[in-house]
């Protein structure tokens, strides 16, 4: 299994690398957005698969919230007024949600925590990538692909530390197999790799 996760993750990163940073620097401005909606909707949908396990309807609403906050961001990012309409309804329209799709009331805070926050972290954070590489000129996509770099180079580095190295567990309620190893092999990483992009980029 581990030999298989780790051939997945190599494969992966051989292929999904080299276009993602081709679309990045070589591609249109929208293709990137595109891409970066395709993303932001696998990601809600795992999120809001683990927060609302059982209610399809619900979960469609909220990965349809967190795509909506995140082309409101884009399309309408110097506009304030719109900004503000768009903090204020997310947590209006999560709490309508929750209160549409009631279920469970035990879990029910945890779903609208979650229908409040998803959209304002995946949404802000992958539409964050789409208006760096917009607006921030000629330096946007080197912006984005930093962001992309300590990303990868935190996972690469935490999972291969933690499978060599990991003895002592992080936070074993929330993630069995994450250890403090690991975390620290995450950071080096992270450090290794802003300071090799910016020797290659600048």
């Amino acid at each position: 299994m581990a030999r298989s996760n780790l051939a997945v993750r190599a494969l992966t990163g051989l292929i999904g690398a080299p276009a993602i940073v081709a679309l990045l620097f070589l591609g249109p401005e929208r293709g990137w957005l595109v891409f970066v909606a395709l993303a932001t909707l696998v990601a809600a949908n795992e999120l809001f698969s683990m927060t609302h396990p059982e209610d399809g309807v619900a979960r469609t609403a909220a990965v349809a919230l967190t795509l909506s906050f995140e082309l409101t961001l884009y399309f309408f990012s110097s506009n304030p007024r719109a900004l503000v309409t768009l903090v204020l309804l997310t947590p209006l329209a999560a709490l309508i949600l929750a209160l549409i799709r009631l279920g469970n009331i035990q879990s029910s805070a945890l779903r609208f925590a979650a229908t409040v926050f998803g959209p304002l972290y995946l949404g802000g954070g992958m539409g964050a990538l789409a208006l760096m590489r917009r607006d921030a000129g000629t330096d946007g996509p080197s912006y984005v692909l930093l962001s992309l770099v300590l990303a990868w180079a935190a996972d690469t580095g935490a999972y291969f530390a933690g499978r060599f190295f990991g003895k002592h567990k992080l936070y074993e309620a929330v993630s069995p197999k994450k250890t403090v190893e690991g975390a620290i092999g995450g950071l080096v990483a992270n450090v290794l790799g802003a300071a090799l992009l910016q020797k290659t980029l600048l």
